[in-house]
């Protein structure tokens, strides 16, 4: 398993759209599932990998250069319970913290 930070717009919301329909217990509103993926393609996000399978993502909406929060994450549901969510947070946080931001919600 990698974490890759994704740069790329479209393969932001693609990963995004992918992983968040795979998960219809808790993205199950199409409206909030297009928001997401149109949001998306303007921050900052990580994936987790397994080969070169998206199995997960974290996406931070930057509010200030001191804020940050958690805009949407998704792990596939059959790799939950493995840390892959926490490795993703740590991600984020390690990136926040170089940057020099005091919060993340």
């Amino acid at each position: 398993m990698n974490i890759t930070e994704i740069t790329n717009p479209t393969q932001k919301s693609e990963i995004c759209n992918n992983i968040l329909r795979a998960l219809p217990d808790w993205f199950g509103i199409e409206s909030a599932i297009v928001d997401y993926v149109n949001s998306v393609s303007r921050m900052k996000m990580w994936s987790l990998f397994e080969n070169e399978n998206a199995i997960g993502f974290i996406a931070i909406h930057e509010h200030n250069q001191n804020a940050a929060e958690i805009y949407v994450m998704g792990i596939l549901q059959e790799y939950h319970k493995f840390g892959y969510g926490k490795k993703l947070i740590e991600k984020a946080e390690a990136y926040l913290s170089e940057n020099n931001f005091k919060y993340l919600t």
